[in-house]
């Protein structure tokens, strides 16, 4: 068994002006990680093209992809990893907003620990949030999504995923019309979403968030693409449990993930062998 396991750090840049640090304070964090099992994928996500530059050993720049936002950009990198086989064990996915919120988690952990116990346990390792409303997507219902600013992803969920874009510039028109429709009803009558969950949107947009803005004509263009994000991030969160892995907090104890992850193998095999009781949506729902 691999006890120390190669990491891929995809690093998404945007606001090089406000989050000019970021980058070091990145590398700083993982100084104890043995550089000979680090390569760093930076994305420059406010300059799209398909360039890339070798920035020193195991460090490349590319041109970034924003078409979906964050979920392009880490899929440009994604794809750069896998057109050049790149060899790993565990990818970091992380944007240079990752310490908007005060100091980084990552400062409080033992980054080769967590590197570890993602690839040991085969679960990705972020920062779980839960919801407490019933709002649903596609016949499930959210009660936890995965913030997307910096979490760990093992090899063999990110094989098994494919795209990290669940939602994209094509699919959005399930949810929202290509045109403003007006300041009601603003979502599609037949979106796979649920009345609870359109009105969280709607209210985080325009209320909570800190660049709230009003939706109309000039800022429809806007709307839509935060909206793919948010759909993006909570659907990341659904396939890889509908795939039958764990997405845990970093501080989880090792001991605590093998008990977790036996009690989840057997409530799914006891599940699967009830051929005539099976419930209509993904056996998973509300985890």
């Amino acid at each position: 068994m691999n006890l120390r396991p190669r990491l891929v750090v995809i690093f998404l840049q945007y606001d090089t002006e406000k989050y000019a640090d970021a980058f070091e304070h990145l590398r700083s964090h993982l100084s104890r990680v043995d550089p000979e099992r680090v390569a760093y994928i930076l994305v420059n996500n406010k300059d799209e093209g398909n360039r890339s530059s070798n920035l020193g050993r195991k460090t490349v720049l590319l041109q970034g992809d924003n078409t979906e936002r964050e979920f392009s950009g880490f899929q440009k990198g994604l794809d750069f990893v896998r057109e050049n086989r790149l060899e790993y064990d565990v990818i970091l996915f992380v944007n240079d907003s990752f310490e908007v919120h005060g100091p980084s988690y990552l400062s409080n952990h033992n980054i080769s620990w967590l590197i570890l116990k993602a690839y040991l346990v085969r679960a990705v390792l972020g920062l779980v949030a839960t919801r407490w409303d019933k709002a649903r997507i596609k016949g499930k219902t959210i009660t936890k999504w995965l913030g997307t600013d910096c979490f760990f992803v093992p090899k063999v969920i990110v094989d098994k995923l494919g795209s990290l874009v669940s939602v994209d510039k094509i699919s959005i028109g399930e949810y929202l019309p290509e045109s403003f429709p007006g300041p009601d009803d603003v979502f599609m009558a037949t979106a796979p979403i649920n009345s609870v969950y359109r009105e969280s949107i709607i209210n985080w947009l325009t209320e909570r968030w800190h660049s709230k803005f009003a939706i109309e004509e000039s800022s429809w263009t806007l709307f839509r693409s935060k909206v793919k994000a948010i759909l993006n991030e909570v659907m990341l969160y659904v396939r890889i449990r509908e795939l039958g892995y764990m997405i845990l907090p970093y501080d989880i104890p090792l001991f605590a993930f093998t008990k977790i992850r036996g009690a989840f193998r057997r409530g799914k095999k006891v599940f699967l062998q009830r051929e005539n009781h099976a419930p209509p949506d993904s056996i998973f729902n509300g985890q």
